[in-house]
């Protein structure tokens, strides 16, 4: 074991000595000797001893009681003080720097060690003891929890967190004037003041409690609360720990809400393991399925479905788990064995360390919608068909009207949609196509008959009537509802890709790809069929027109079809 190292301070050299063969015989080191305050402080801050010994009445400029409170203050050595003699006063003065002993000379071997090693050891505790407070009131400073301490006459003590808590500062806080109950929310004033005058009558406390606190801004804190009692010999004192719970009662409230609006959805939600077991289900969910809550937790899922289903939902669990969600279309069976169509949603589960408990999903019934969704494709379809026959019987009243056009538009209609069907047009496209094609020339019910029949050549006048057509079509059925741009395609049939065509000049783009269809499947017939007042030309003279005209007149990729249909594929008209 390290020898102690001891400083003396002696100012008389023959003392001294003695004292230093003294502390040799007993083991210890004298690590030096000052002879004066002055040098025992130098001294003490260089070899930072284990120990002093202090002559009490020390002369020179400092007393030996001055230079012991410097030494203990500002270097934590403790100090024993050696006096032949003092007065009541001198000892007085000398308690104030708290000496770790005292030992009067001349005194024996026997004491002196006594003394010092009661010093040492005195030192020791009482630096173990603050190390110990330091800890401690490191760790309530620190704090997440609110810590303070109330005596009658108020708060006596509040860590950091109370004022960040309160919002008030910590002499605010414990200043005797400040009143503790006045930032407790009144709805709970009651209950503390309850629990005070239960406290008084011996009743003992529950373990913690809640209540909420009305911070200095008018923010409102919910705490949850512990009290102990430390007064001691009838005093008063209590040290409290509050722990700010807001944000958990708010998630709380959250939960509840969350959990309220699970239960009464009108949609079915469930959540199952990875091994496919339902682990919970909500009302909707149970009754969906015609069971009780009870009865479907724990039951497989496979339960639910027949095998076909089963084996395409373990292709949509293989999905999930892969992808992490998906939705569809889906069939379930009830508990009395009656099928039905659902919509899910499904989602996998993530715990905090990425791992999955489970999947949720959200499934809603669709044995109605799915009803409706027949009886409006039934009505759809019925629609669609009043359409095509009243289309069919305005385009007979038209043909009858003008029998040397008998069967144009019917023809055009034809070349047009397989043009389209051969451009990969949708089959909503081709049947608008279709409904426009069949009354494209309504507009020449304007038209008087002598005109339309007339074997000669048109005068201009006459062939300004003619071109009004497309117009006067368009203000007979742009107040239709059609499903398709019926009205704005025979508008635009006789338009041109360059703008030369008619009535209002579009070019390119501005034109309906079905227009620009109709205007090349009306050329190509015309062409090809017999009018009075030229003989037919041929499809040969109407494909090669045509041909010639593409990108010109007519849509490129238009031509391009129509040419392919009657080259590659053999299209004739009926």
């Amino acid at each position: 074991m390290k020898k102690k190292q001891i400083l003396i301070v002696e100012d008389e050299r023959i003392v001294a000595d003695d004292i230093k063969m003294s502390l040799e015989r007993l083991g210890y080191v004298v690590s030096s000797i000052a002879f004066s305050g002055k040098e025992a402080t130098k001294k003490a801050e260089e070899l930072h001893p284990d120990l002093v010994l202090m002559d009490i009445v020390l002369k020179g400029e400092m007393t030996g009681i001055e230079t012991a409170g410097i030494i203990h203050s500002r270097f934590d050595i403790p100090v024993v003080y050696l006096s032949a003699y003092a007065d009541d006063k001198t000892l007085e003065r000398a308690k104030i720097t708290e000496p770790f002993g005292y030992i009067l000379k001349p005194f024996e071997d026997r004491d002196l060690h006594s003394t010092i090693e009661m010093a040492l050891y005195k030192h020791k505790m009482e630096n173990r003891l603050k190390e110990s407070e330091e800890r401690h009131r490191s760790v309530v400073e620190n704090a997440h929890d609110v810590i303070y301490i109330i005596t009658p006459n108020g708060l006596q003590y509040v860590n950091p967190a109370f004022e960040k808590l309160a919002g008030f500062k910590k002499n605010e806080l414990c200043n005797p004037e400040f009143n503790f109950w006045s930032i407790i929310h009144p709805d709970d004033l009651k209950l503390m003041k309850e629990r005070e005058k239960a406290k008084k009558k011996g009743v003992k406390e529950t373990a913690s409690f809640e209540f909420r606190i009305i911070s200095k801004d008018g923010g409102m804190k919910t705490v949850e609360a512990n009290i102990v009692n430390i007064g001691k010999n009838g005093e008063v004192k209590e040290i409290g720990i509050l722990r700010d719970i807001t944000d958990r009662k708010q998630a709380e409230e959250e939960i509840r809400k969350l959990s309220s609006a699970v239960e009464q959805s009108i949609d079915g939600i469930t959540i199952v393991d990875l091994d496919l077991k339902l682990t919970y289900v909500n009302n909707a969910f149970a009754r969906m399925h015609g069971y009780s809550p009870k009865e479907m937790i724990g039951m497989k899922l496979k339960n639910l479905h027949n095998r076909e289903q089963m084996e395409q939902f373990n292709k949509r669990i293989t999905q999930i788990k892969k992808q992490g969600s998906w939705m569809g279309e889906i069939g379930y069976i009830r508990k009395d064995g009656t099928p039905f169509p659902a919509y899910i949603s499904a989602t996998l589960l993530k715990d905090v360390n990425g791992k999955s408990p489970g999947i949720l999903a959200v499934a809603r019934d669709i044995t109605e919608n799915k009803r409706v969704e027949q009886e409006l494709k039934k009505s759809l379809k019925r629609l669609f068909t009043s359409f095509e026959e009243t289309i069919k019987a305005i385009s007979s009243a038209l043909e009858r009207r003008d029998p040397y056009t008998a069967g144009h538009q019917k023809r055009v209609t034809n070349l047009a949609c397989a043009i389209a069907k051969e451009m990969g047009l949708s089959k909503d496209k081709i049947n608008g196509l279709r409904m426009a094609g069949l009354i494209h020339d309504i507009g020449k019910i304007q038209v008087p008959t002598e005109i339309l029949n007339k074997p000669g050549q048109l005068s201009d006048t006459e062939f300004n009537m003619i071109k009004m057509h497309p117009q006067v079509g368009y203000d007979i059925l742009k107040t239709i509802e059609f499903p398709y741009p019926v009205a704005k395609i025979i508008l635009q049939h006789h338009e041109r890709m360059d703008g030369s065509g008619y009535p209002a000049g579009l070019s390119g783009e501005e034109i309906l790809l079905e227009a620009r269809i109709l205007a090349a499947a009306d050329v190509i017939e015309a062409m090809g069929s017999h009018r009075p007042y030229r003989p037919a030309l041929g499809i040969g003279k109407a494909l090669e027109a045509v041909a010639q005209n593409k990108g010109n007149l007519y849509d490129p990729e238009v031509v391009d079809a129509c040419l392919k249909l009657f080259y590659e594929k053999g299209f004739k008209f009926e």
